[in-house]
């Protein structure tokens, strides 16, 4: 009995670990099937400013699960949350003003700034709790500060969340999108 529940939850996990990409009629939009079993990337979107060379990202996610998830995004440190574009520029979130510590942490990075949860700025927390109800989902943005104007895709976006269902503590792996092209305008 415990091995047939073992089998089932692994090939459940399984079933969810492909990439998909879908059209969306937007060559701006991509609509992901996750890398994990409970949050999906829906939507993704990179608009850039040509005049002040700001890029602001728009992305939604999506509880795939049927269960509440209780979620937690440290956006502290690039390893955490952070985007690579495709001339090879990385980005990091800065968290307010820049302390000697912290100047030697943003070294070789460009800036992530006006990160929003849900229309709401988050501004000057390290780490951020939600929680999204079964089949919906939730919107956050972003700015990407200096992008050189000749930047046409980010090559990748990476976060990795903590998410607590039924009280236990699920640790996921870097969730990452690749190839998101900007949209100049």
């Amino acid at each position: 009995m415990v091995f047939k529940s073992f089998f089932i939850r692994i090939l459940h996990i399984l079933a969810f670990s492909c990439l998909v990409y879908i059209p969306n009629g937007n060559a701006q939009e991509k609509i992901f099937v996750p890398l994990d079993p409970f949050v999906a990337v829906k939507r993704m979107t990179a608009i850039g400013n040509i005049q002040s060379g700001k890029v602001k990202i728009d992305v939604t996610v999506l509880n795939i699960f049927n269960k509440p998830l209780e979620v937690t995004l440290n956006l502290e440190g690039f390893e955490n949350f952070g985007i690579t574009d495709d001339q090879g520029h990385k980005y990091q979130l800065f968290l307010g003003k820049n302390t000697s510590a912290r100047m030697t942490t943003h070294t070789g990075f460009s800036q992530i700034t006006d990160f929003a949860y849900e229309g709401k700025k988050v501004i000057g927390k390290p780490t951020i709790k939600f929680s999204i109800p079964p089949k919906k989902d939730r919107s956050f943005s972003y700015v990407l500060n200096q992008v050189d104007r000749r930047t046409k895709i980010l090559k990748e976006s990476h976060v990795r969340p903590d998410i607590v269902m039924d009280q236990k503590n699920y640790r996921l792996r870097t969730t990452t999108t690749d190839n998101i092209k900007i949209l100049w305008k």
